[in-house]
């Protein structure tokens, strides 16, 4: 996937903005509905806006976002928390403003780590640069608190589901709810994948957040929708961004309005101030919680 259309004059624009990092959670009760697919792209159309972008993926041992770019993820953010390698030596970086984390190994073990391994940890994040200006999570599906430590910190959840997979709905509310109860999350914003209108799409999220709404389970607010869109289909099989395959087609449209919106959200809680605090907040949030991941 990687982006050789990519604006030449992001580099500059970086520097003339202001730094804000912006941290968002992308969860699904399933896999299977393009969860995948769509950080990716959102991560690419972010970058393409001159954005600084970290992506942090806790959901495969073998990087589910970097094969969505075609690469391989041979190391895992333990290695460096384990202090074996440097942070910039973990990250891989299909286009220029982008950059991929794999975590798999390292979120089941940060409520486990030794002092002098958490200093490691808040040292090599707060020494990333350039500097991150978002962060987009994928969480792994296995928490059974429905949120992971990552996804806990992130200021934003965004849960996927799909008509795609009878399943993702259900599961979806289901992980919504845990969260609610468990950690008194009350607002969640919800994407929909692989639909065939805008209809379907918003028909769906209002279901959802009416069921939310009327059990007093959260609010929820609605992110968009992904078409069922063949162009990125043939995106997804070519590990081309979908704006560099087919810029101008449904998926590429929508997907660019995902981006621009999910980057100017209003929010509740003040943006987190540095890597190195997010860093600290990830490890402290570990220690209160002890998942038992299957």
């Amino acid at each position: 996937m990687v982006d050789p259309a990519f604006d030449q004059a992001a580099g500059l624009r970086r520097m003339m903005q202001g730094r804000r990092l912006q941290i968002l959670s992308f969860v699904a009760g399933c896999q299977g509905i393009g969860r995948g697919s769509a950080i990716a792209n959102i991560g690419v159309a972010l970058a393409r806006q001159g954005k600084e972008v970290l992506v942090i993926d806790e959901n495969t041992v073998n990087g589910d976002i970097a094969a969505a770019f075609g690469l391989s993820a041979q190391h895992d953010l333990l290695h460096v928390i384990e202090n074996r390698q440097p942070l910039e030596k973990m990250l891989l970086q299909p286009m220029e403003g982008l950059r991929l984390l794999p975590a798999f190994e390292a979120i089941r073990k940060l409520g486990q780590l030794t002092a002098r391994q958490k200093q490691v940890f808040i040292e090599a994040m707060a020494s990333l640069s350039p500097p991150v200006d978002v962060i987009l999570i994928n969480s792994g599906c296995d928490h059974p608190s429905g949120l992971s430590p990552l996804g806990l910190a992130a200021a934003e959840n965004v849960v996927v589901v799909s008509p795609a997979n009878s399943n993702s709905i259900t599961t979806a509310y289901s992980l919504i709810k845990k969260a609610s109860h468990a950690f008194a999350r009350k607002q969640f914003k919800v994407l929909v994948t692989k639909v065939r209108s805008a209809r379907e799409g918003s028909g769906i999220f209002s279901n959802l957040a009416a069921v939310a709404s009327m059990h007093g389970v959260a609010r929820l607010e609605y992110a968009g929708h992904i078409p069922l869109d063949p162009s990125l289909r043939e995106a997804d099989r070519l590990r081309m961004s979908i704006f560099s395959c087919a810029p101008n087609s449904p998926a590429a449209l929508s997907l660019r309005q995902i981006a621009n919106d999910l980057l100017h959200s209003e929010k509740d809680s003040p943006p987190m101030e540095s890597l190195g605090h997010f860093a600290q907040q990830l490890i402290h949030l570990s220690q209160r919680i002890t998942p038992h991941y299957s």
